[in-house]
């Protein structure tokens, strides 16, 4: 069996790229041929371990990818690339082809069908406007299934479609030990970009009085210096912006509290990695992900999305109760088994196999 990822940019540092670098490699010791296809090259090499059998291959050597799909602009501006796209897909054969999110589909969707095609969609249903929905609704019917990460997406997409499978994200990491839970940490994780909320959640942490705890925010982003600003003004003496981190599981398994604070999610795959590292987690309820993985109150919190006084409400009950930080823990870690790289290759191979027949 041989398999072309496609995806926009492969040496771009986000969570696409990491579950592509992850699942390739997976799927590599399974006695399939697996091939990247990355549209744009915006650094000289890519940041995630790629097995060295993997063919990586590049349609524009020189041109950026600005990271932000979504809107009808952006998306012509792919039509440059549907030609050179065809010409590649004529040079070389495949059982399955992956687009990995609506824009990658879109400039495959112009090419010759001569395998099976897959939509893996990594955004929520209703990401796009009004117009790019539509139009992306009409490609994917010449797909022969999609993806999709959560199940409130499986609903959404099957009102149109009948081929449509939820495949959660793996985790990146699996851990053998826990947080002891005894510092007093908070953590939050993502790019410092607005989608990510860290301003809501500076202003929720700010509003409670307990110089005992510090919040930790790792990742980097044009936001960096805003959200800086925000933290002096509130002179917020406990809240640090930790720059990257090439350690996050130990950041993890040092801190006693995981908070997710994102406007919106495709599938967050930090919440699972902090759920593994057996962090009680407060997250936004927002769309969509948070509520795949989280029992509210069973392995942990979910808040009404966007609210600030709530999300500083929930934080200062849980740093203030011991018993139900170590109850929301131990069921976090044992919840998130099904998210273990084997268990989510199995899944795809099964898959495969079914579009396959």
């Amino acid at each position: 069996m041989k398999i072309l990822f496609i995806l926009a940019d492969i040496t771009f540092v986000g969570g696409i790229e990491r579950v592509i670098a992850n699942l390739s490699n997976a799927l590599s010791k399974h006695n399939i041929e697996v091939e990247i296809l990355s549209l744009y090259k915006s650094n000289s090499h890519c940041y995630f371990d790629i097995d060295k059998k993997i063919k990586i291959s590049f349609l524009n050597e020189s041109l950026h990818y600005d990271g932000k799909p979504g809107s009808l602009k952006r998306l012509l501006k792919h039509l440059t690339n549907i030609k050179k796209l065809r010409n590649y897909l004529k040079e070389n054969s495949f059982d399955f082809i992956i687009a990995n999110s609506f824009p990658t589909a879109f400039q495959l969707y112009f090419s010759k069908k001569e395998s099976n095609w897959i939509a893996y969609e990594h955004v929520h249903f209703n990401y796009y406007n009004y117009l790019v929905k539509k139009i992306r609704n009409l490609i994917y019917k010449k797909f022969d299934k999609i993806v999709v990460l959560t199940t409130k997406d499986e609903k959404k997409f099957s009102q149109i479609f009948n081929n449509v499978i939820t495949i959660h994200n793996p985790l990146s990491f699996e851990s053998s030990s826990v947080s002891n839970l005894e510092n007093h940490t908070l953590i939050a994780v993502g790019r410092l970009e607005k989608q990510k909320g860290f301003d809501i959640l500076i202003d929720a942490f700010s509003k409670i009085n307990n110089k005992n705890w510090r919040l930790n925010i790792f990742g980097e982003g044009n936001e960096h210096k805003k959200l800086l600003q925000k933290i002096n003004s509130l002179g917020a003496s406990n809240i640090y912006l930790m720059g990257k981190s090439n350690d996050i599981k130990r950041e993890m398994l040092y801190s006693s509290i995981f908070i997710l604070s994102s406007r919106f999610e495709g599938f967050p795959m930090v919440l699972g990695e902090a759920m593994e590292c057996g962090l009680p987690c407060i997250s936004f309820d927002c769309p969509n992900g948070p509520s795949d993985l989280i029992q509210h109150d069973h392995n942990g919190i979910l808040v009404k999305n966007g609210c600030t006084d709530s999300l500083a409400r929930n934080i200062e009950m849980l740093i203030n109760n011991q018993k139900k930080i170590n109850y929301l823990a131990e069921n976090a870690k044992s919840s998130v088994k099904e998210l273990s790289i084997c268990n989510i290759t199995n899944q795809w191979m099964t898959m495969l196999h079914q579009v396959k027949k």
